[in-house]
């Protein structure tokens, strides 16, 4: 292998599809186990914690090499799905906002009735877990799997904590729109979009680097 290509195979993240079924396979499992044992629902808190924390350091990251949610979609959903172009409805920062606003209003208002019984909360946390899987599940089949994370209130949070951390560098002036980073994007981010900043300043970038990876002209380099 010569220089060029090292350099090329660096660029690419390593992926362990078993781990990914695994950790997609996970999520039912949990949601199953959960309604049979509801301090699994606890299982959700966690995540939720760590994809915020996370993000301070290294944005998104979470979400795509983590998340058991989003990796099934990966992984499982997009077996099924007809991967239509994601409508500019779900990206708007409103409709976000909303969500954030009804995930945070649906767990304090279940926190103030549950009286601090911590198994009707945990059975809280799997309804939630299933509504807004099934949710993903719908609107995945007929749009691009991930389109839940285009507003996942905690995807949202941590898009605006995380956003600036360790982007994916873009040589501009080497590229020709050729739009095959967004095809492949799963979150339909469109590298040339930046070009002219020199590196991909999108708080939704779930560090996948597929971008880097498709690019025919090899311009775009993962953050460091």
């Amino acid at each position: 292998m010569d220089i060029k290509n090292k350099s090329n195979s660096c660029n690419k993240p390593t992926e362990n599809k078993i781990l990914r079924y695994m950790l997609g396979a996970f999520l039912p499992l949990i949601i199953v186990l959960g309604y049979l044992s509801p301090i699994l629902g606890y299982f959700m808190l966690v995540c939720m914690f760590s994809a915020i924390i996370i993000s301070f350091f290294n944005g998104r990251y979470w979400c795509y090499w983590l998340c058991p949610r989003g990796i099934f979609y990966d992984e499982y959903l997009s077996k099924i799905s007809l991967k239509n172009k994601i409508p500019n409805f779900f990206k708007h920062i409103g409709f976000r906002i909303l969500w954030i606003m009804i995930l945070m209003s649906v767990l304090i208002i279940r926190y103030i009735q549950s009286n601090g019984n911590i198994y009707v909360l945990g059975k809280v946390f799997i309804i939630i877990l299933t509504v807004t899987t099934g949710i993903g599940i719908i609107l995945g089949i007929f749009y691009k799997p991930r389109i839940w994370c285009m507003f996942c209130p905690i995807g949202t949070m941590s898009s605006w904590f995380g956003k600036g951390k360790n982007p994916i560098k873009i040589e501009g002036n080497k590229c020709v729109t050729c739009n095959i980073c967004y095809n492949n994007c799963p979150m339909e981010i469109n590298a040339s979009d930046y070009k002219e900043t020199g590196y991909i300043n999108n708080g939704d970038c779930i560090k996948c680097n597929k971008c880097t990876q498709k690019c025919p002209k090899k311009i775009l380099k993962k953050g460091s």
